[in-house]
């Protein structure tokens, strides 16, 4: 779980990275030539579809539901006694087989 998390934020700063050399790139070439803000547009969402980047976002958002739905769901099951024992049980037994 920890390495999703780790995977999700990544592609997120790579995205956030990439976004940040474009814009740095359409901000130098607007020195160079007056840059209208549809070029800006256009070239902004011709790399979001280029890279695919709004399926992307999508599968992250998918990762980070069911890893906030996971929290939640081993969060409750720890608050009640008996099952935190259960779940410690069998993590014994797994840590033990290994």
């Amino acid at each position: 779980m920890l390495r999703l998390m780790a995977v999700t934020y990544f592609l997120l700063v790579i995205i956030l990275i990439l976004l940040v050399i474009l814009v740095y790139l359409v901000y130098r070439a607007s020195q160079e030539r007056a840059v209208r803000p549809e070029d800006i547009e256009n070239a902004v969402s011709g790399t979001w579809v280029k890279l695919g980047l709004e399926g992307r976002v999508g599968a992250l958002e998918t990762y980070a539901k069911d890893i906030r739905d996971s929290y939640r769901s081993l969060e409750q099951m720890l608050r009640v006694p008996k099952e935190r024992g259960a779940f410690g049980e069998i993590t014994l037994e797994v840590i033990l087989e290994d």
